[in-house]
């Protein structure tokens, strides 16, 4: 009986669970305890992509620049506004093995998803193919 409560209660919060130490962009808070914490995982985050065993990129000046570019990228992810897909999207994609969840990367995605809604969205409204039907109506 313990087990099963255990699994539960337990796993579903593993499968919706953020990578360690993750700051969530839009719980961030300015205080100096999330800034370090924000630090701290964006040099975690870097050093376990380009320092790994098996990596050899592990260069002080590629360190540097993904650290500038995701420190960028969070507090461009703290100025959005649209929180709810935003959202979906880091739920999406930090719970995924595929995806490595830098703040980079999710802007990244954040800007080429929206872009690719709303363009389709504008495809579809602005439909410029109908002149063509007319042409190619059999007589």
């Amino acid at each position: 009986m313990r087990l099963v409560l255990f699994v539960i209660l337990f796993v579903p919060t593993l499968v919706f669970a953020y990578p360690s130490g993750f700051i969530h962009p839009l719980n961030f808070d300015d205080s100096e305890e999330q800034k370090k914490q924000v630090l701290i995982y964006i040099q975690n985050t870097i050093l376990h992509d380009y320092c790994g065993p098996q990596s050899e990129s592990c260069h002080s000046s590629i360190i540097v620049i993904e650290r500038e570019e995701n420190l960028k990228a969070f507090y461009e992810l703290v100025l959005i506004t649209n929180k709810e897909y935003l959202n979906k999207i880091i739920d999406e994609y930090c719970n995924s093995e595929f995806f490595r969840c830098t703040y980079s990367n999710l802007l990244s995605a954040y800007k080429e998803i929206l872009w690719l809604n709303k363009d389709l969205v504008s495809i579809q409204q602005n439909n410029d193919y109908s002149r063509y039907r007319e042409k190619l109506r059999v007589k």
